[in-house]
């Protein structure tokens, strides 16, 4: 049967830590459902300040973070643009180092002129196979690329709508599952 998040937490407590050490979990001084539920509030962009808040938020409530925030300070603020180019990125991310990602968006951006959907659609299968994506990430990219042309993706109509709207369009697009809808609406629409 399905085993609640509280008994989850419960087991957990009394389980051996699951890297192995002799360390139970530290009881935490609050409950997992006390967060405020922010789903009926407006929609503010993230921002520099408003994420500091929120960690310094979270670092109150827990002695681990707050440790780690000593440590680092604030969390940055990855921005990134809005739109195609986004896309194209976070699928590339998928599965392998950022780094290999950036080098194969660089890549992309050199030999596809204007780095538009239409000019993904007219290359083809081929070209971007042959410029080393992969053949599911060509799959992918052709399929975001026919989702914009065809008017099922609209990042006007997307800029409109609530995160859960938001998300189950981008999630419509084969290739973008619910990882990447979410790291586009922080990274790029700054989505809390």
């Amino acid at each position: 049967g399905t085993v609640s998040p509280r008994e989850v937490v419960r087991r957990l407590e009394q389980e051996p830590h699951a890297l192995g050490t002799s360390k139970r979990l530290a009881r935490r001084s609050h409950s997992v459902r006390e967060l405020p539920d922010y789903r009926n509030q407006e929609l503010r962009p993230l921002t520099q300040k408003s994420l500091a808040l929120a960690a310094r938020e979270l670092t109150a409530r827990d002695p681990m973070l707050a440790g780690i925030h000593a440590v680092y300070g604030d969390p940055p603020l990855w921005r990134r643009d809005t739109g195609f180019q986004t896309l194209v990125h976070i699928i590339l991310e998928q599965q392998v180092s950022l780094k290999s990602a950036k080098a194969m968006l660089v890549r992309l951006e050199g030999a596809i002129q204007p780095f538009t959907p239409l000019r993904f659609k007219e290359l083809g299968d081929d070209y971007l196979r042959g410029l080393g994506v992969t053949r599911q990430k060509s799959a992918y990219l052709l399929h975001l690329s026919d989702s914009i042309v065809n008017g099922d993706l609209s990042f006007e109509r997307l800029a409109r709508m609530s995160d859960e709207e938001a998300r189950l369009v981008l999630t419509r697009v084969k290739g973008i599952g619910l990882w990447s809808a979410d790291v586009y609406l922080l990274m790029a629409m700054r989505r809390a």
